[in-house]
């Protein structure tokens, strides 16, 4: 006959099953879940009416911390379901029309703010191509000419611009027929770029083959 230890041992070997997510319960006998959060979400689901009255505790003690942590689960509900989010998105648009023109207006000012050089070559293109003088793809340009291994110099007067303020010019201006494509475009200091305006600059080699004045 088996002593009292020896069985013990064996009902410990052969385990039992958590009620809440079926998997083994091991080691002590009197232990009903496999694991704590298993038994936080038995009592959670047992007690909805408490969880419901430390959720809202903790959020008037944490309101920035509840505000992050609904903007990550929204951003990753939006992620798995961009169908519906996209189908939520336009019905409330249409609810709204004047809260979405307010919202796009504000976010249209905060990326201009963030992005100054992608918006002077997005209003570029839009001037180059309304005036028929022929648009090229330069954002591959751009980020070779501005990488953090790279010169930026002016190209009217030679001053080095590197981790400073620079603009991109239009050698022909756009005002004058030329196009936005990687060989009109050039680096130029504040300066230069304000006192050349829309004119067009001469060159000796210009001035000599066409005999201007």
């Amino acid at each position: 006959m088996l002593e009292q230890s020896e069985l013990q041992f064996i009902k410990d070997k052969e385990g039992k099953t958590c009620p809440h997510c079926g998997g083994e319960v091991a080691g002590q006998t009197n232990k009903v879940y496999c694991s704590k959060r298993c038994s936080s979400a038995a009592w959670r689901k047992a007690n909805p009416e408490k969880v419901k009255e430390l959720r809202k505790k903790w959020v008037e003690a944490n309101p920035e911390k509840h505000k992050e942590s609904v903007r990550k689960a929204s951003k990753k509900w939006k992620k798995a379901n961009p169908e519906k989010a996209n189908s939520i998105k336009r019905r409330w648009e249409k609810a709204n029309p004047e809260k979405h023109k307010e919202s796009a207006r504000k976010a249209e000012t905060k990326w201009r703010k963030a992005n100054p050089e992608k918006r002077k070559a997005i209003h570029h293109r839009r001037r180059a191509r309304l005036k028929g003088n022929g648009i090229e793809d330069t954002s591959d340009y751009r980020a070779r000419m501005t990488h953090p291994l790279v010169r930026q110099v002016c190209f009217y007067c030679g001053k080095d611009c590197t981790g400073g303020e620079f603009h991109w010019d239009h050698r022909i201006p756009i005002a004058a027929g030329g196009p936005d494509a990687e060989w009109n475009l050039v680096i130029a200091c504040p300066p230069c770029n304000l006192k050349k305006g829309s004119k067009v600059p001469k060159t000796l080699f210009a001035e000599e083959i066409f005999n201007e004045p």
